[in-house]
């Protein structure tokens, strides 16, 4: 089983990268844009008690100044201290055709950091009484094979150890995406084509990363708590959480909406090692939960606060995320991180539960190793603190 780890691994793609809760025990182009430095709105700290590493002018400022210099990052990046802001940057083009740049309030895909949401919406079901982790699938979802149903637990979906596949490379998926042009039709297709996938291995044998295992997850929530997925992450996830600017964007709404960047990636079969290349038109009418959420920066700092103050989950399900059991180890406690990946998108959100710190980078271009680096070296001066 892959541990929870405080790095990321290299290269990332959709299919990496549920850091905080996807791998945890108990479950067995352009050239520089621009550069905003005063965020509209945020207070930025001034208390000496803050580091010089991580405050304007620092190490982890002038690192990703650099990056940006370099046509190596574009996106924004944001650190806090609890509610407060100490640092938060922003480069590159959200939009390079019209000239529009990254801001403070772009909102970027999150790719895989949906999961994370989507166990949330789990764990609050069965704080409810509505489900149980050790309840097997077709106790409340149908239409899968008795082999399945029978066998697979919420609990191996959520750690990844169900022994289901991934959708995303199947020929079926490829030839109906684009029909689907509604949340309902998309969810329906998604679970269609999951249901005809054998499984890769016995439940619980091994550790196998599955976008096919987090979207049956979204069929649980929504069948459970009878409202359609997105609905309910809206509703109890990101409203409760104060995430304004949070949603699951549809095709047409990231058309017009000028504060959602477009993904420029070189990851393409007809421009592999070219320029960043806008890579929009390939994306999903709207994303699964598995990876189709978008936020802003800020959003997901009010996402790791509601988190941690118990706003979301209670106390034991939310040391179940954080630490991976109910009750939080003694000591100083590890960093916790979720990131996603796919082609023009990267993300990061790195926690530090015991010591206050969270790090939040959210980019449209490809999660390659210069993303990692600067994962690494936010990170690393975090620790340091």
């Amino acid at each position: 089983m892959s541990k929870t780890s405080s790095r990321l691994t290299y290269p990332m793609t959709r299919r990496t990268a549920v850091r905080l809760i996807g791998t945890l025990p108990w479950m067995a182009g352009g050239l520089l844009a621009a550069c905003s430095t005063t965020p509209a709105g945020a207070h930025i700290a001034a208390s000496p008690t803050v580091p010089a590493t991580l405050a304007p002018g620092g190490t982890l400022d002038h690192f990703v100044a650099q990056q940006a210099a370099q046509d190596q990052f574009s996106g924004t990046l944001l650190v806090a201290r609890g509610e407060q802001i100490t640092l938060q940057r922003a480069y590159g083009w959200a939009n390079q055709a019209r000239h529009l740049p990254n801001r403070f309030d772009t909102i970027y895909a999150l790719a895989s950091i949906t999961k994370s949401f989507t166990t949330a919406a789990i764990l609050q079901l069965a704080e409810r009484g509505k489900l149980s982790l050790q309840d097997h699938l077709g106790m409340h979802l149908g239409g899968f094979p008795p082999a399945i149903a029978n066998t697979v637990t919420i609990g191996e979906l959520l750690n990844h150890t169900s022994g289901m596949g991934d959708y995303t490379q199947t020929p079926q998926f490829l030839s109906e995406k684009g029909s689907w042009t509604s949340a309902e039709q998309t969810m329906t297709g998604l679970l269609d084509i999951i249901r005809q996938q054998p499984l890769l291995f016995t439940p619980g044998a091994r550790y196998s990363y599955s976008n096919s295992g987090y979207v049956t997850l979204g069929g649980i929530v929504q069948q459970v708590a009878g409202q359609s997925y997105y609905d309910y992450i809206r509703q109890h996830i990101f409203r409760a959480a104060g995430m304004s600017q949070s949603d699951f964007y549809t095709r047409p709404q990231r058309e017009q909406n000028a504060l959602i960047a477009h993904p420029y990636s070189r990851r393409t079969e007809s421009n592999p090692t070219g320029p960043r290349i806008d890579v929009s038109g390939t994306q999903e009418f709207i994303g699964g939960p598995d990876g189709g959420a978008y936020s802003t920066v800020e959003d997901m700092l009010h996402y790791s606060r509601a988190l941690q103050a118990y706003r979301l989950l209670d106390k034991a399900s939310t040391n179940l995320m954080l630490f991976g059991k109910s009750t939080p180890p003694s000591g100083k406690a590890p960093d916790r991180s979720v990131n996603g990946g796919s082609a023009g998108i990267a993300t990061n959100l790195s926690m530090f539960p015991t010591l206050g710190w969270t790090v939040v980078i959210l980019s449209n271009y490809d999660p390659d190793q210069n993303f990692t680096d600067l994962v690494k070296e936010a990170e690393s001066l975090v620790a340091q603190v």
